[in-house]
């Protein structure tokens, strides 16, 4: 029989197979960093608590007859507070920074992971066509025979 029927290959299934292992390193990556970004703004809404919480207990000691010395110890907790804060929005940033580079680098092997899907799909829908086409002409070839034999009868 001059046709045959090859089990479909295709030639780049390796470089796809690479391109899906980095894409879910990418999504590994990104889910880390923006597990990384809601811990730091956890931490910020916890030091925000902190100073709504320091707002009310000064305000009920100023109702109270406050000395000046207490009212420097809050002072100073304040100020603390605040540059604790101001430092936590500053982690919060590089986070997002992270959040959107590791964002980025999950779309760009998306991008190449389906471009290399497309590809796959065309050469097997090629292969098929292909295999359609050898099966027509196989059953074209048995049915001459068959109707060759049943003439020579």
């Amino acid at each position: 029989m001059p046709y045959s029927i090859k089990r479909f290959r295709f030639r780049l299934q390796t470089l796809l197979n690479i391109e899906k292992n980095r894409e879910k390193q990418a999504q590994i990556a990104f889910q880390k960093a923006a597990q990384a970004l809601r811990r730091q703004e956890a931490i910020l809404a916890e030091q925000e608590e902190e100073y709504r919480r320091g707002q009310e207990a000064m305000a009920k000691d100023i109702q109270r007859r406050m000395t000046p010395q207490a009212l420097g110890a809050y002072d100073v907790y304040f100020n603390g507070l605040k540059r604790w804060m101001a430092e936590q929005r500053v982690r919060i940033a590089e986070a997002e920074k992270a959040v959107a580079a590791a964002r980025k680098e999950l779309e760009e092997r998306t991008k190449k992971r389906k471009i290399l899907d497309k590809l796959r799909e065309r050469k097997k829908e090629e292969y098929d066509e292909e295999s359609r086409k050898v099966e027509v002409s196989m059953m074209d070839e048995i049915g001459s025979s068959i109707t060759i034999r049943k003439m020579a009868q």
